[in-house]
């Protein structure tokens, strides 16, 4: 299994890859898009997980993993957010996993991703 993440910030990115790979994944197992063009032209495999941030220079909010969920309907797709639930519609939140920011530790996140949707 591969996790497709997208994620423009290097920071970001890099606080996330830490925890996965001191979670037990391979470097091999991540790779990283800036662009979410990038990620639609990608080869994905069905198993694989696509970790999205909502917020990329060339998308902007819930609409990227609806994108996302439309090009690659068999995999599964989370959000890897900032904002609070709150903030999305009953309807996003029913369909689409959301992981946010700093609020888990390296042990939730591979429980998480292994275990599928946590609330």
């Amino acid at each position: 299994m591969t996790i497709h993440i997208l994620e423009d910030s290097a920071l970001e990115y890099m606080i996330l890859s830490k925890k996965l790979l001191k979670g037990g994944y391979e470097p091999q197992q991540l790779i990283q898009y800036k662009w979410l063009r990038d990620l639609l032209k990608a080869s994905v495999s069905v198993g694989d997980i696509i970790l999205s941030d909502l917020h990329v220079p060339d998308s902007n909010g819930i609409e990227t993993v609806y994108k996302i969920k439309e090009h690659f309907p068999d995999n599964r797709v989370i959000a890897h957010t900032g904002s609070l639930l709150q903030e999305f519609s009953d309807q996003d939140r029913a369909r689409f996993e959301f992981l946010i920011k700093g609020e888990y530790e390296t042990a939730d996140l591979v429980k998480f991703l292994n275990n599928g949707r946590s609330h």
